[in-house]
């Protein structure tokens, strides 16, 4: 008798079209964004002696594809640390759904002042 079972990977109760991300934060200070779901822009300040921020983007769907300044994330390397310069750094994350239908982006305007 030959038993075959099939797996099937998903993302439970989450649309293949979704593009929105579950979490978003720097790693040296998680509220410092003030992460809302819903919420697709936003803007922060940090002192003039931080130089740099690790930020970490968790999508809903865990097979969307989520980029930082154009770097994909990956299990491996689930965060990018993003140098700053003096004034306004924007950074942007981009979430593509699983079935490529759907883009959404992030944008985070971080002030080094």
């Amino acid at each position: 008798m030959l038993l075959i079972l099939i797996f099937s990977l998903c993302a439970c109760g989450v649309s293949k079209s979704d593009a929105s991300l579950s979490e978003l934060f720097f790693i040296e200070d998680r509220g410092l964004i003030g992460f809302s779901e819903n919420k697709f822009k936003y803007d922060c300040e940090v002192e003039s002696g931080v130089i740099a921020l690790t930020l970490q983007a968790v999508a809903k769907n865990s097979f969307s594809r989520v980029s930082v300044n154009g770097e994909l994330l990956t299990k491996a390397n689930p965060a990018v640390l993003i140098p700053l310069s003096d004034g306004a750094n924007l950074i942007l994350v981009r979430v593509l759904s699983q079935d490529l239908s759907v883009e959404s982006v992030y944008s985070i305007l971080v002030n080094r002042n």
